[in-house]
């Protein structure tokens, strides 16, 4: 089994008797990658890529987001179903599916957005009963989707992982945190998005803070000290949702109870396979994971 590759657990006191692990809060989207020779369809989305990657490794996970009526949004249905993703709780509504054009070349990438995006910011009674059921939750720092999840993570004492992810966008608009208020679990990000979010946000000396840094590894920083894990060499075509894959591996080693270290290294190696094909989601499964980490 996939948990049998680390070593000692740590207990965190939370129970099993839930229907998801996981809910992630985001749009769901459909990415277009170009590369040389051919443009490439494939499903994307920051929240997809997470929970598809957590469901891959055997957890069960919901999703709270957007898809429009068209055509994308009927793809993006389809490839949630086949990656096992609850899909109970996506709007589907006349606003446009949420698209990008990623240019990858050379294991390098540019990403231009092609719609407008809409997300979830207003969550209702059947959202709260659904993240009710979930052990954990992932959820940005959109000024007032982060605030509901917050307050009700707090309450109900379920735990609550932050992404970083496009902060840099959000800090644009003022929107800035306390989040010191909150029993924060993690907040996860690159060096640049955790270092912004540093800048603007409160954050209490003992929230880990988990870094990515790309060909350097990842890392756990908390009061003071700094836990790091080398990356897994492979042969990367394209990053595109590399550090999604991160974040999944690395929360469902920390839901599983494992060391820091370990809960890094099972980050690393999701996102070492994600890099390996075209598009954020490739597939990950435990087996694919477990091969690497054997190596």
């Amino acid at each position: 089994m996939l948990i049998d590759q680390f070593g000692e657990r740590r207990p965190k006191g939370i129970t099993t008797d839930k229907k998801f692990d996981i809910v992630c809060f985001g749009n769901p989207t459909v990415d277009t990658i170009i590369i040389p020779t051919d443009r490439l369809i494939r499903p994307g989305g920051a929240a997809m890529n997470t929970a598809a990657t957590f469901a891959g490794l055997g957890g069960r996970t919901g999703i709270i987001g957007r898809i429009g009526t068209d055509r994308n949004g009927n793809f993006l249905l389809q490839k949630l179903d086949e990656c096992k993703i609850d899909i109970t709780r996506v709007r589907v509504t006349d606003q446009p599916t949420f698209t990008n054009d990623i240019m990858v070349s050379s294991n390098e990438r540019n990403i231009v957005h092609t719609a407008e995006y809409h997300g979830v910011d207003l969550l209702n009674e059947d959202d709260f009963a659904y993240i009710g059921a979930s052990r954990a939750m992932l959820v940005g720092l959109r000024n007032g989707l982060f605030t509901q999840c917050a307050e009700f993570a707090a309450r109900k004492k379920i735990i609550l992982y932050v992404s970083a992810h496009r902060y840099l966008e959000e800090k644009a608009k003022g929107n800035e945190h306390y989040l010191t208020q909150y029993p924060i679990e993690a907040i996860i990000g690159d060096e640049k998005e955790i270092e912004t979010v540093k800048a603007h946000c409160a954050i209490g000396p003992r929230t880990p803070l988990v870094v990515t840094r790309g060909s350097q590894g990842s890392a756990v920083i908390c009061e003071g000290v700094e836990m790091s894990a080398p990356i897994y060499k492979v042969e990367a075509v394209d990053p595109t949702g590399a550090g999604d894959a991160f974040a999944a591996g690395y929360m469902f080693a920390d839901l599983d109870g494992m060391r820091p270290e370990d809960c890094l290294a099972l980050g690393n190696a999701c996102g070492a396979v994600a890099v390996t094909g075209y598009g954020a989601q490739q597939l990950i499964t435990s087996a694919a994971v477990e091969a690497l980490l054997k190596r």
